[in-house]
């Protein structure tokens, strides 16, 4: 590396802060490398920001509290305001809505508005199905089990009246409680006997006004029912995870410690895996070709099957229609439990008609060629590259390896994070609950009831407009963005620190026992304001992409404007695009600040020209370290297929979430370590005045040595 121009550098307040003269890096003796000492805070301004938008959320969720009894955020609460199971309604704690299918036929509105219908505290849920008016015969039972509202008594003459005027409830469905409120239990448990019964006239009225059929009530009531299979699914789920938490603990301290002990070997087996998977893919992208050409041929020998693509999509529509879906379920002669279907034999079945068609394989074989071609210019021409790659992820596992305390750091994040999500999960229900119209006395301002009041004071009032509601939860969900990326910033920068500081250390035996400590009080102290920074970038085009994405459900209810949906998906995929670069240019941005102690905007600017000059590099490096920490996040787990597969599933799912905390530290030491190799080649030539900071073994690999041994 030739010598640079060293006249007049411009000077940094910070010592370890690069040079500059006329747009290079030059190099002053005496100045410290690695993580700068001296600091000074950086983004004030958007700190206070910060803090000052803390402020408002908090303050909103207090201003919507002074308008609703906390009470009725916790528990069920009816039409009037009166909490179920509570003071006076203490013998009543479950809450029944007159007519459910209203709330399920607009999520939205419920949400924002509450449901659209008459709700009232009772004693029990109710243990049958009728409907008002259906038969004569029928009219001891509608007596006995009718739910009217408070101080309503029907009788024989008026029952039918009164459902009309909204007094007494019309529909009755066997219900569970949930959450003290009655679910119907017929929306998720549809058997053989049932579904010919409901499918045409299931709740039959006689009325004038027609009757009800479970068409219209499966259609109004698709969320309902999706929420009480997954009701249904996490019940067996907690039972089967109460029978075998021992093993699951187990299994997770085993995936744990298999994670440090794999974490330990990378430095020793990063390259073997990486050229492993390579040949791999380099077989299985063959075998691929092989078995689609071989069944291509077949296929073309075998006049007798003809089937063609075009046709597949009229037979996937029969494969997955619900008639034979349901007719499927009734051959099993058995309820469509969803912890017994079986997956195996539907999908089977579903995949058959693909499996004759000779296009399919024709497109496979192409993808499988295609595949083999990419990956083998890939293989020969970035070689160089790979290996270099390799060498970086070696020294990020001896790194971490000298840093053990890195490892437990994420609980600090993730316990923030769960805080952060319970408050935002309050603040929805405390909005949502608060703009609930109610019954309210116009003198007094207590609740009341319509019914037992003598004069004309009780009336109905809606505390908040619509479209301040809307504000309010899409604030709230903007601040719990902000935040969660805030937190996954100061993560980020506190680790930089600590693996920045191993880089610049020749000798890693000096390193501190409280490294850590001391770049998380850096942290803190210094760069709040530029995460905040670097975090509401992120916030922002996630915010944005929410909101196209509610836009574009909404659109979908128009299928045939082509034209608007076209460009919805065209601003959809560039914010995605959008959205990742930021990540990439913040994640390096916060390297440097967490070395330099620069703004955000100078160390993105930084960081920027120094990957931006080693775009190659960089590239193979992400697409590496991301191949490996996805494979060392699979080998915590233990696949046994034919395990039962609920206490299975909460158990890889466990582990890979904490095998994902390990190695996201890995990650960050990748980054790091990468970013400080190519500082270091930038800013020092490997001389006696300017000698290299990178270990022996990086310097081997990336053909660069000291002149003299330091």
């Amino acid at each position: 590396m030739g010598q640079r121009n060293k006249s007049s550098p411009t000077r940094s307040s910070n010592p370890g802060s690069p040079l500059y003269n006329k747009g290079e890096f030059t190099f002053e003796s005496t100045r410290q490398f690695g993580p700068t000492k001296q600091r000074r805070c950086t983004d004030c301004g958007c700190l206070f920001i910060f803090i000052l938008f803390l402020g408002v959320w908090a303050s909103l969720i207090v201003y919507f509290l002074n308008h609703v009894n906390i009470e009725q955020v916790v528990f069920p609460s009816d039409s009037f305001g009166n909490v179920c199971g509570k003071g006076e309604f203490s013998d009543r704690p479950y809450l029944y809505f007159f007519n459910i299918l209203k709330c399920a036929a607009d999520i939205e509105g419920t949400i924002i508005d509450g449901c659209n219908t008459p709700q009232v505290c009772v004693k029990e849920c109710p243990n049958i199905t009728f409907s008002v008016g259906a038969s004569n015969e029928m009219r001891h039972i509608e007596l006995e089990h009718a739910i009217c509202q408070y101080g309503i008594w029907p009788n024989r003459n008026n029952l039918y009246q009164l459902t009309q005027k909204e007094l007494c409830a019309k529909y009755y469905f066997k219900s569970d409680s949930v959450g003290g409120r009655c679910i119907p239990s017929i929306l998720h448990l549809i058997n053989d006997r049932l579904f010919d019964e409901i499918r045409n006239q299931s709740i039959k009225d006689d009325s004038s006004d027609g009757s009800v059929t479970a068409e219209e009530i499966v259609e109004s009531n698709k969320a309902i029912s999706k929420l009480m299979q997954a009701l249904t699914l996490a019940n067996h789920l907690i039972t089967d995870i109460i029978r075998t938490w021992k093993w699951i603990a187990i299994g997770l301290i085993l995936t744990m410690f298999i994670a440090f002990l794999w974490i330990s070997f990378m430095q020793w087996i990063a390259r073997y895996m990486v050229w492993v998977s390579i040949i791999a893919l380099f077989i299985l992208n063959s075998l691929v070709l092989y078995y689609s050409v071989d069944q291509y041929l077949d296929l073309v020998n075998n006049k007798s099957n003809k089937t063609d693509l075009a046709d597949l999509n009229s037979i996937m529509a029969k494969v997955v229609h619900p008639n034979e879906a349901h007719r499927y379920l009734r051959t099993s002669r058995r309820e469509p439990d969803m912890m017994d279907f079986d997956f195996k034999s539907l999908l089977k079945d579903s995949l058959e008609p693909y499996l004759g068609s000779t296009k399919l394989w024709i497109i496979l074989a192409v993808v499988a060629g295609i595949g083999l071609l990419v990956l083998t210019m890939i293989t020969f021409c970035l070689c160089n590259r790979i290996r270099l790659a390799v060498a970086v992820i070696e020294e990020a596992s001896k790194a971490v390896n000298n840093t053990k305390s890195t490892l437990m750091f994420p609980l600090v994040p993730f316990t923030l994070k769960v805080a952060i999500l319970t408050f935002a999960l309050f603040a929805f229900v405390t909005i949502s609950t608060g703009s609930q119209a109610r019954y309210r006395n116009q003198l007094t301002g207590t609740a009341c009831s319509p019914l037992t009041e003598i004069d004309n004071n009780c009336t109905k009032i809606r505390p908040f407009d619509r479209s301040l509601v809307y504000l309010a939860h899409g604030f709230n969900l903007f601040a719990l963005i902000w935040v969660l990326y805030f937190i996954s910033g100061l993560f980020y920068v506190t680790l930089s620190g600590v693996f920045a500081d191993y880089y610049w250390t020749r000798d890693k035996r000096d390193i501190s026992f409280f490294v850590l400590l001391n770049s998380f009080g850096r942290c803190i102290f210094y760069h709040l304001g530029s995460i905040a920074f670097g975090s509401l970038l992120i916030a922002i085009v996630r915010f944005i992409r929410i909101i196209l994405e509610y836009i574009d459900q909404k659109c979908k209810k128009y299928p045939n404007n082509v034209i608007s949906r076209f460009f919805m998906g065209c601003c959809k995929c560039c914010l995605w695009c959008l959205e990742k670069f930021i990540k990439f240019i913040n994640k390096n941005a916060y390297i440097m600040l967490a070395v330099h102690g620069k703004s955000f905007c100078s160390s993105a600017h930084d960081a920027f020209q120094l990957i931006f000059s080693n775009g190659m590099r960089a590239l193979v490096l992400e697409c590496l370290s991301a191949f490996l920490l996805f494979l060392s996040k699979l080998a915590g787990d233990f696949d046994d297929l034919n395990y039962y597969w609920g206490p299975l599933g909460v158990y890889l799912i466990l582990s890979y979430i904490l095998t994902s905390s390990f190695f996201n530290v890995y990650d960050v030491a990748v980054d790091t370590i990468f970013l400080s190799y190519l500082e270091d080649c930038h800013i020092n030539d490997g001389s006696n005045e300017r000698p290299y900071y990178m270990t022996k073994s990086l310097a081997k690999v990336f053909g660069r040595k000291n002149n003299q041994a330091h």
